[in-house]
């Protein structure tokens, strides 16, 4: 019943109780996006400046456990908006790249779906899961694939099918 939020290097956790939030972790510089395992034990969090995904253990009272870099590749550089999937691969848009990708839990990154500026994903930067259906907000900003923006479509929202459940928040 504790919500979590990201921001600014920093990783919140606001009490089920309710009240003022409280620092859950530092150090995930350039967090944007956090996901919870099927059991609510992991936290998942991407950090779009580099690349690179943590994970954090938390104990039963919503706390730390554990913290650690879990992946860093440049295949993920701007890597927003992590959802789970029920057979625990991390999904995020690395909107630098113009990209879906499907993370596999021995850390194999598959790209789902990928294009230049002429494409669907047009600067990706959040997602999330409807059954086995992933929607996805693009800004369209002039960045790495997307740039430069032309021809562009302008904010919208891409629709991609692919065949797995996400996962539910935990109880």
């Amino acid at each position: 019943g504790n919500l979590y939020a990201s921001g600014r290097s920093t990783i919140y956790m606001v009490p089920s109780t309710g009240g003022e939030g409280k620092v859950l972790q530092t150090r995930v510089n350039g967090t944007n996006g956090i996901a919870f395992s099927k059991d609510g034990t992991i936290l998942w969090s991407a950090n779009n400046q580099n690349g690179t995904i943590y994970r954090i253990e938390i104990n039963p009272d919503g706390t730390v456990k554990g913290f650690a870099e879990w992946l860093k590749d440049p295949k993920l550089l701007g890597i927003d908006g992590i959802q789970l999937d029920t057979a625990g691969n991390i999904w995020g848009v690395a909107n630098r790249r113009n990209a879906l990708v499907a993370i596999t839990p021995d850390k194999k990154i598959i790209d789902v779906a990928v294009n230049d500026n002429k494409g669907s994903l047009e600067f990706p930067a959040s997602m999330v899961f409807v059954g086995k259906t992933i929607y996805i907000a693009n800004t369209d900003g002039a960045t790495g694939a997307n740039s430069p923006r032309q021809p562009g479509v302008g904010p919208s929202i891409a629709k991609v099918e692919v065949g797995i459940e996400g996962l539910p928040l935990p109880p």
